[in-house]
């Protein structure tokens, strides 16, 4: 259901170990349009680039949850994301949102998400989340057309910074 999907092995999460995991990986000029689930999934990886691509209509012919353009998860404890960037690209159409970062609070004990950078981007409407988000860098994009939601959620270490924002921007906390 993935367009692409970015993973460490299976042998990380049993192990405990980051041997397996991603890394040095470049998505350039890429065009991921009505994935099922996600365009791309970022779950076990560092040092990513993902730049002049497209994410667009994902979930639209048929949805599983979340159908994101781009969700940044891991799903076990070892698994590390770190040290992502996001340039140059256009999210349209995406169901369950452009860019998301949906860490529940059981997925973000012991998780080490952090260091993202998502500049010069244009998004349109469809929401942009980052859940337990640390060093975050959101920079000179632009996002929405009315009706656009950029959301923070028990984040540290944000910086949104030159953007063209038409829509809201919250930052709070759970609880």
């Amino acid at each position: 259901g993935d367009g692409i999907n970015i993973q460490s092995l299976y042998s990380d999460y049993t192990n405990s170990t980051v041997s397996g995991h991603c890394y040095n990986i470049r998505i350039d000029g890429v065009t991921c349009d009505d994935n099922r689930r996600q365009g791309l999934s970022i779950e076990g990886a560092m040092d990513v680039e993902v730049i002049n691509s497209i994410f667009t209509n994902t979930g639209k012919t048929k949805a599983t949850l979340p159908s994101a353009g781009i969700d940044i998860e891991p799903w076990f404890d070892t698994q590390i994301v770190r040290n992502i960037k996001i340039e140059n690209c256009r999210f349209e159409n995406n169901i369950g949102g452009n860019l998301i970062m949906p860490l529940t609070d059981g997925q973000w004990k012991n998780k080490e998400c952090y260091d993202i950078v998502v500049r010069n981007n244009v998004f349109d409407d469809c929401n942009i989340r980052f859940n337990r988000a640390r060093n975050v860098v959101f920079e000179g994009n632009v996002v929405g057309m009315g009706n656009a939601s950029l959301e923070f959620n028990q984040y540290s270490g944000i910086s949104v910074r030159n953007n063209v924002i038409d829509g809201a921007v919250t930052f709070y906390t759970e609880g």
